[in-house]
């Protein structure tokens, strides 16, 4: 299935929140201003092309897959990671002697 031009907004949240990354984490990685981040994420279309295909080529390097509408069993557009590349990271205000490893 052919990926869309650009992903959605929604998809580009989920896929930092997936990978624990702040705004300027995934700004350093893609090559872009922080300030493009929260625009895309708000509103994709409103940020520079370039700037989105920078972000999406970070966030698949860091080990997200993006999703398209109908290659899931169960729907739309969406985003996962990808097996065995990243890891699921916890805040620190999430650490505990009950999932101390």
């Amino acid at each position: 299935m052919e990926k869309p031009e650009m992903p959605l907004s929604a998809q580009l949240r989920a896929a930092r929140a997936l990978l624990g990354l702040s705004p300027d984490e995934i700004a350093v990685a893609a090559g872009v201003d922080a300030a493009i981040i929260a625009v895309a994420e708000r509103d994709c279309a409103a940020a520079a092309t370039e700037a989105v295909r920078a972000l999406v080529a970070a966030l698949e390097e860091a080990g997200v897959v993006f999703l398209d509408s109908g290659e899931s069993e169960i729907g739309g557009p969406g985003v996962r990671l990808r097996d065995g590349d990243a890891e699921v990271s916890m805040r620190p205000d999430e650490l505990n002697a009950a999932n101390d490893d």
